[in-house]
């Protein structure tokens, strides 16, 4: 992997980027970006006529680019589920729009011919501002860079950024849902979740790691992912948040691969109850091999309704590796081995007896030092 200079370092600027969810697989998009926890990458992608003049010579470029993104998601007020993009609104049909997510800018890589993707970090959930994102919207429609004109744009009231970047995240996504989860939203009846970071063992946050795949191959399709690091016999612990008033039956579905390198013991579904927290625990597997594994661990909303999702559907992967007090007790182990291996001669010559117990303690290393690194043994530090 190569390490990318960041060119997105522009603080004067925003990206802005509409959701207008007209068919399923975007509808999908949005329950998902709602519901991935902080540090999480979503990608998303758009055709060239759906950016924004002014915001292509960026896109395109090297150059520095805004670093901070504002997600908001738009529709005509009159528009329902399924009417899709041939839907043509009424004179005088007003907008509903509302701010749903902020995110870092991590990587726009072209992903053939004038397609363009967009991989966005995500951070919090913008405070309900009716006004603050009406002005932006306004701004951004002078020029026609709202949908249904284009999707990705760049925006300079960053004023009114910092106004929608306050207030408390879960305060702020519960508002975000209430509104989307009510008419005239297409959202209206929907289930709606979300997840806190993980815990390891239940204490300290887990960060994600971030792998840039692809930058260095050939016409290869540049991509940032992410993967939870778990060391093995360890457990990830996630919160997770509903929030519906509007009648939604709440279930979340629980699955990892069976036979894989994530463990799950507890129910497979799950009722979601009202405003409270519901605690979700994997466990990374204990394994003979040395290398690291990946795991998945999914969460869904259930089965979608005439193809479109009720709720979100997250698959996040986890790297197993294993304990860095394992190795370490191991070489420390590896290397008294050899020590012992070449003093047993002489330690033969002086006292066989003492000869002996140097060959066996040397060996007793090496057999400890491959049972704690393929976990036949564990160290619990």
């Amino acid at each position: 992997m190569r390490k990318l200079k960041d060119r997105f370092t522009d603080e004067s600027r925003f990206w802005v980027i509409f959701d207008t969810c007209q068919l399923s697989s975007y509808y999908q998009d949005l329950h998902n970006l709602l519901a991935l926890p902080p540090g999480a990458i979503i990608r998303y992608d758009y055709r060239a006529k759906y950016i924004a003049d002014s915001a292509i010579p960026t896109v395109k470029g090297n150059g520095v680019a805004p670093r901070y993104v504002l997600l908001v998601y738009a529709q005509w007020e009159n528009y329902t589920r399924g009417a899709g993009l041939d839907y043509k609104p009424l004179q005088g049909e007003r907008v509903f729009v509302t701010a749903t997510r902020i995110a870092r800018m991590r990587l726009i890589p072209n992903i053939g011919g004038d397609g363009y993707a967009f991989d966005l970090e995500l951070e919090g959930y913008p405070k309900f501002a009716d006004d603050t994102v009406r002005s932006i919207w306004q701004k951004l429609a002078k020029s026609k860079e709202i949908p249904w004109f284009k999707w990705v744009t760049i925006c300079n009231l960053t004023n009114h950024f910092d106004a929608l970047k306050s207030g408390q995240g879960a305060d702020n996504w519960a508002v975000i849902v209430e509104r989307l989860g009510a008419a005239p939203s297409q959202f209206a009846s929907d289930v709606f979740w979300r997840l806190a970071s993980p815990l390891r063992d239940g204490k300290k946050i887990i960060v994600p790691t971030f792998e840039t795949q692809g930058a260095t191959e050939s016409g290869g399709i540049r991509q940032v992912s992410f993967s939870y690091p778990l060391a093995e016999g360890h457990s990830a612990e996630f919160e997770v948040f509903s929030h519906g008033a509007h009648k939604a039956k709440r279930r979340l579905r629980v699955s990892v691969v069976e036979g894989g390198s994530l463990e799950y013991n507890g129910p497979p579904d799950i009722d979601l109850r009202y405003d409270a927290a519901t605690r979700t625990v994997v466990r990374g597997q204990r394994a003979e091999t040395v290398d690291d594994r990946f795991g998945l661990l999914t969460l869904d909303s259930g089965e979608p309704v005439d193809d479109w999702p009720v709720g979100p559907r997250l698959t996040l992967q986890f790297k197993i590796f294993k304990s860095k007090w394992a190795g370490v007790i191991s070489l420390i182990l590896l290397l008294l081995a050899v020590v012992l291996g070449f003093a047993a001669k002489d330690v033969w010559k002086a006292s066989v007896g003492w000869g002996i117990a140097t060959v066996v303690g040397a060996a007793a290393c090496i057999v400890i030092a491959f049972l704690l690194l393929t976990r036949k043994i564990v160290v619990k530090l």
